[in-house]
């Protein structure tokens, strides 16, 4: 398994702590056993404890590192903490239901992650481009504070289609045929870098 996926594992360790914290109690082999740190538990009585041993998505056991040397087998991940700390995850609860679903149903993801990079944004850009008559609109939807492209690389990589693209609602970035479809033919002078 990779990096990325060992953190996954712990985020939804964390996740799963957060709902159902237990005792050391079934014997069971674990999956994963995340020790050597403080492993804090939101439970109602504030306990802060050492290791935790997950089952396939439930939590079989929080302790300390000898109680969950006891769900070690075979096949078990070992997750050191090295003093770090374990938080449950936590969920914002902020969040524009109706913006959500027209952004996944209506607009072309281009979030990154998945994708890795502005220049893989543009390349989902001109595939999208690339299926549409010119002067048709492309909207995209990426996730917050994501590197971009640049307008000047949207109106290289698409020069017949008025393209847009949002981080959330408060951030968007267009291209010129957008703009000069939009009825904005104010001539701006924006600083090297940022336009």
């Amino acid at each position: 398994m990779n990096r990325h996926g060992v953190w996954h594992l712990i985020f939804i360790a964390g996740l799963m702590l957060a709902s159902s914290p237990s005792t050391a109690q079934d014997h069971t082999n674990a999956d994963l056993v995340v020790r050597g740190g403080k492993v804090i538990t939101v439970d109602h009585a504030g306990t802060i404890t050492e290791a935790l041993a997950v089952k396939g998505n439930r939590i079989l056991a929080v302790g300390t590192d000898a109680e969950i040397e006891a769900f070690i087998g075979a096949g078990t991940m070992v997750i050191e903490l090295e003093g770090r700390v374990l938080l449950p995850g936590f969920i914002d609860a902020h969040n524009h239901i109706e913006g959500s679903a027209h952004g996944d149903q209506f607009r072309l993801p281009v979030s990154i992650p998945p994708l890795k990079n502005a220049e893989e944004v543009l390349e989902t850009v001109r595939h999208r481009a690339s299926e549409l008559p010119a002067g048709t609109w492309i909207e995209g939807q990426g996730t917050y504070y994501q590197p971009m492209p640049t307008r000047v690389q949207l109106d290289e990589a698409v020069p017949d289609h008025p393209v847009v693209i949002r981080w959330s609602a408060h951030d968007v970035i267009a291209n010129s045929k957008a703009m000069e479809l939009s009825g904005d033919q104010r001539q701006l002078e924006l600083p090297p870098g940022d336009n």
